[in-house]
């Protein structure tokens, strides 16, 4: 059968009910239960009963619809039995347990792919919140893909793309078909290593943060005092935006070629860091790193070194430990208001040599003084010698800059606050501190030689 146009009908449904009720010599014909499916597909239970015998039948009927703007075929229908095979096969429970068994063999395979979609479908019913992973990626308009959907409003078919890596939404859809598409239920362990993987995420995007912000400060502290610049460049402050990403991809070449990690500090992540600050911040920060590295070259070029040589390094507190020596600088600075660059590169390096893979050798060859490697090696201690603390500080009180950068980095050692919890042998570790701190002191004519 063909398509039959004609006048749209007020009540489809009422239509359907007159459409399917009447009769012939032999037997009467009468609409049992109707469904209209997104006004596309109609399904109707026609019951069928014999005049003479009495006997009874169930069949389905369906029936596509189109809906046009025309000025009188307004409506088209399309009725197919379903002993001809339909090509629709969406009929609800209502329809099907209404249909008496059947011989015919058309029938009775529509009816089984119509039962096996709402047991699909029923077994795919999905709470608010839950979580399924496509067989088949879903494209979006930006070209993206994504597999990992969380229902948020089942009435509506909406659902939230979510990134698998991250957990965090990334776009909003409607999916109106989507108890059709092959999914997995995101359940059980799956599920949980899912949610494990995300609060990782989180947690290593707020320690991130949170050094971010850290670093900063520090920054600020560090070049406090430094020796102005002379520029013709017009102020940062006044930069527009395509100029402060024009400036981090000056930056790049600094970057060091290590992974990611939750304690990790490198120059990519704080450049990713300030790609997200809006325009006034992130050319503030940018004129902090800016504004050393032409007047104290080797401080910054030491910077560099020591956000990579101590990477994935904590303090005793726990906070990564490149924050250490840049407080170090901080301190210095602040002591030694003449201090000059070579100097400065020393404290920013000063445990470079004993705490990581750096040696005299590689800090040379990376373009630092003897000054600055002798002042390094001075300060640091080699535990294969077992030197005694006597020894120690004998190679410490040798020159100014060892004792310089030894007091600045006892200074901030003896600060408890950066501990997480105080123990008695921090307070004794402290006094030892306070005391060699009071020695350096002295011999450097800050103030009057302790009593021992």
């Amino acid at each position: 059968m063909g398509w039959t146009t004609g006048p749209r009908p007020r009540n489809i449904t009422e239509w359907l009910r007159q459409l399917y009720t009447w009769e012939t010599d032999d037997q009467f014909y009468r609409p049992l239960e109707t469904a209209v499916i997104a006004l596309t597909e109609a399904y109707i239970a026609v019951e069928i009963v014999d005049k003479v015998t009495g006997a009874r039948e169930v069949r389905a009927s369906t029936m596509q619809l189109r809906f046009t703007r025309d000025s009188y075929e307004q409506f088209g229908y399309k009725c197919v039995d379903e002993t001809s095979g339909p090509i629709i096969r969406r009929a609800p429970r209502k329809i099907l347990e209404l249909l008496t068994p059947t011989d015919n063999e058309n029938a009775q395979n529509w009816r089984a792919d119509c039962w096996a979609r709402i047991e699909r479908r029923e077994q795919n019913r999905l709470a608010k919140g839950e979580l399924i992973e496509l067989d088949e990626p879903m494209r979006f308009t930006n070209d993206r893909e994504y597999t990992l959907f969380r229902l948020e409003d089942g009435r509506r078919n909406i659902f939230a793309a979510v990134s698998p890596e991250k957990g965090y939404e990334v776009a909003r859809v409607r999916i109106s078909n989507w108890r059709d598409r092959r999914f997995t239920r995101l359940q059980g362990r799956r599920l949980a290593e899912l949610k494990d993987a995300w609060k990782e995420a989180k947690v290593m995007k707020e320690q991130r943060q949170s050094f971010a912000n850290r670093f900063l400060e520090q920054v600020d502290r560090m070049f406090d005092g430094a020796p102005a610049k002379s520029s013709t460049q017009r102020p940062f402050e006044t930069w527009t935006r395509a100029e402060v990403d024009s400036e981090i991809a000056r930056l790049r070449p600094l970057v060091p070629s290590k992974g990611t990690g939750v304690d990790e500090v490198t120059w990519f992540e704080l450049q990713n860091f300030v790609a997200d600050l809006n325009d006034e911040d992130a050319a503030l920060y940018l004129k902090k790193l800016d504004y050393a590295m032409p007047s104290e070259p080797y401080l910054a070029k030491m910077l560099t070194i020591a956000v990579e040589a101590h990477h994935g390094q904590t303090d005793r507190g726990g906070a990564p430990y490149v924050l250490h020596p840049m407080e170090v600088v901080a301190i210095l600075r602040g002591k030694f208001p003449d201090a000059d660059d070579e100097l400065l590169a020393q404290a920013m390096g000063h445990d470079i040599i004993e705490d990581t893979d750096e040696t005299r050798e590689t800090l040379l060859q990376k373009g630092m003084t003897e000054r600055i490697v002798d002042g390094i090696e001075g300060v640091s201690k080699d535990p294969e010698k077992r030197e005694s603390m006597d020894d120690y500080k004998a190679r410490v009180f040798e020159n100014e800059d060892r004792m310089k950068v030894k007091l600045s980095d006892l200074t901030h050692n003896s600060d408890l606050s950066r501990l997480k919890k105080v123990r008695d042998k921090d307070v004794e570790r402290q006094s030892r501190y306070l005391q060699f701190a009071a020695e350096i002191e002295a011999r450097l004519g800050l103030t009057a030689a302790p009593k021992l």
